[in-house]
Formats: structure tokens, sequence, C-alpha cells
């Protein structure tokens, strides 16, 4: 059968009577009687290889926050506008995002956001999204505003690790048990943990981190049996075993001004993201097979000089130039397509902010409702 291809093989298994099958047998035995010895079922229907047939997802990330402001049936109301903006940007899938909070860096406690929605809001808003055609993806994803300005979610450092992973599990399971009864596709259980990948501090290993991983898993492969993904930030990238590898795609290009061409900034960045320290200091390479790998998040400012530092959303009175954000978009996108990766996701659309007549041309850093959306249109108008 696994030379029939995927629409035969749907005819073979929803034959019940078998008049299909005998027809086939009949056909190919005739065939071989004819001499036509070469002759095989992958003549009748296409071969399509693995990898081929299986899309990327091309998707939008969803920061969904300031659910206090909403009532369910307005969420849903603004779920519904958010969702036709997305698809009118030829996207397949969202990746939504909600805040998770700890109240310093070395704290064990953590919990869901006041801001974030309830698992079954959550839920109300997935299905529509999965009414829609869309793939989802859930994202908890650690407030960095207890942390700031002196850390970030990467400089995590509890003293008590595995208390800390307890906790984490007992936010993470009514989310995770939201995406198993919602049929979520995928569900990212880490996002720029860095320090909790890596060999932060003192009493830390990364042999010990990857155990405490392990378990988490364990539970979490309990509750959800759908792709899990751990997200990583540019300047550490240790993988998570059982996990799909994503990472955010922050890299700075430093050899490269605002004059850079769509191609260079392509070499550069996939440069960036293959073979990591051995062309760019601030890069640690990606892992391979490249196609099992998730671009979980894409974006810039529309700022000069932020190719070097792509990360940066906070500005003085700056001059906005849409065609950083349009030309980095399209060079991530080209370096994803080249390297048949599995997923990417274009950070973000506020949920609370998003409106489909709001002016956001002296905003820069969102892309929404601005020339720069092109190339995201354009980008998810792409196939193999």
């Amino acid at each position: 059968m696994a030379m029939i291809g995927n629409s035969s093989g749907f005819l073979w298994r929803r034959d019940p009577t078998g008049l299909y099958h005998q027809a086939m047998k009949s056909l190919l035995r005739s065939l071989v009687a004819l001499g036509l010895t070469a002759f095989t079922a992958s003549a009748l229907v296409p071969m399509v290889s693995a990898q081929a047939a299986i899309a990327p997802v091309k998707g939008i990330a969803i920061l969904v926050d300031n659910q206090t402001s909403f009532s369910d049936s307005a969420a849903l109301t603004q779920a519904r506008s958010l969702f036709s903006y997305v698809k009118s940007l030829k996207a397949t899938g969202v990746q939504l995002d909600f805040p998770i909070s700890t109240p310093s860096v070395t704290s064990n406690t953590l919990s869901a956001s006041t801001q974030a929605p309830s698992p079954k809001r959550l839920a109300s808003i997935i299905s529509l999204a999965r009414s829609q055609g869309l793939n989802v993806q859930v994202r908890p994803l650690l407030d960095e505003s207890t942390l700031a300005p002196t850390y970030f979610r990467g400089d995590l450092a509890p003293s008590n690790l595995t208390l800390w992973f307890s906790n984490y599990f007992n936010v993470l399971r009514p989310y995770l048990v939201t995406a198993k009864s919602s049929g979520v596709q995928s569900f990212s259980i880490g996002s720029e943990l860095t320090n909790l990948y890596e060999n932060p501090y003192p009493n830390a290993t990364v042999a010990r981190n990857q155990a405490l991983w392990a378990k988490l898993i364990k539970s979490v492969k309990k509750v959800y049996s759908g792709t899990l993904i751990v997200a990583h930030n540019f300047n550490g990238l240790t993988p998570v075993a059982n996990t799909k590898f994503g990472f955010d795609a922050y890299g700075p290009v430093t050899s490269l001004d605002d004059s850079a061409s769509v191609s260079a900034l392509t070499s550069a960045i996939q440069n960036n993201w293959t073979q990591g320290a051995s062309f760019s200091k601030y890069y640690t390479s990606i892992q391979s097979p490249f196609s099992a790998d998730y671009v979980e998040e894409v974006g810039i400012s529309a700022v000069s000089g932020m190719y070097a530092t792509p990360w940066k959303t906070s500005f003085t009175n700056p001059t906005i130039d849409r065609s950083i954000q349009a030309n980095w978009f399209a060079a991530n996108c080209n370096a994803f397509f080249n390297l048949k990766m599995a997923g990417i996701y274009f950070w973000m659309v506020s949920f609370p902010g998003y409106s489909l007549t709001r002016d956001m041309s002296q905003d820069p850093a969102n892309w929404y409702n601005t020339s720069a959306d092109t190339a995201i249109k354009n980008c998810f108008a792409r196939t193999r």
C-alpha cells in the first residue's frame, strides 16, 4: 500500500466490500501477463515524498492578553475579526500566546497571569480558529514585566528547580487539557527559557535540567498527545529530548546595513541558523534535520539599523521605514522555505489591540495594517 500513495491508500482502507482491492489485483495480474513487469501501482497514482506531502504551517502569532477587558462574547467577536485578517494573509495557522507570571528571577512560584484567558475562553477561541480551518498552536509565554529591565525570561534561576518544574506543570495542566479536548495540533511547553536548557548557575547542570524536562514531558504526555515544541533564543540552543525544536529568529545580522538586498539578508540569516558560531559569534546552530524545526517568532521593528538588533522594540522619536520589516520578513521566509522547515510564525498581532481600521503606520514594532504585511502575504502564498 505504501507505493500507492495517499489517494489510493484512502480507498484501500475505505473499501469494505473488497471490490476495489479485487479490481486492482486483477489489473496488476493483467499487466504482468502482458510483460509489463516494471509497471507498479505507483504508475497509477503519482508518488509523493513524505516531506512534500506535509505542508508547512504558515502562521501568525497572536498575543492573547488583557482578557479582563473582554466579556466572553466580546472576546469571540474580536477573535473572529482577527482570524479574518489572518486568513486574508493566506495564513494556515495561528499561535495563541498568553502570559504566565513569576514574581522574580529566582522564584519557584508561577501562575497564569490575571490577564491570560481562562482555559474555557481559550477553548472557545481555539474552536473558532479550528472552524475556520486554521492550525492552532498554544504557547504559554513567561511575562517579563516582573523581571525587566535587569533580566529576561532566559535568565531564570529558580532556587529550587524541582519545585519550579512541579509548579510549572501545575500552571500548564489546565491548558493542556483544553488543548487536548479542542484538537490543538501543537503546544509549546517552553519559550526562551535558556537557563533551564543550559547550565546556568551553581548546582545546576545540563544533565540535571534535561532530567527535569524529561519528567515534565512525561507528565505532559499523560494529558496531551499532540506535538510538543520547545522554543529557544538565538544564543542558547540546547535541544530538549522528545520535543520538536523551535527557535525565535532574533539573531543579529551585523555585517549588513539597511541597503542590503533580500538575497544578501537571506544568505546571512540562513548561515546564522545553520552554521551558528562558525558564521556569527552571536549564534548557535539550529538542529538538524531542519525539516522538523519550527521558527516560532519572526519579528523586527521598522527602524533603521535593526538588522543588528532585531529584538529591539522601544525607541524615542524613530523614523519609520517599513522596508526594513518587509525585507527582513522576506529573507526569513526564504530561509524557512530553503530549509524546508515545519512551521513559521510572524510575531505578532495583539488580541486586545487589533482593529481592522486602526492606523499602525507610526508604530514601529507592529506590522499589521501596514505595507509590511504584504511581505507576509507573499510568503504565505508560496509552496514547497
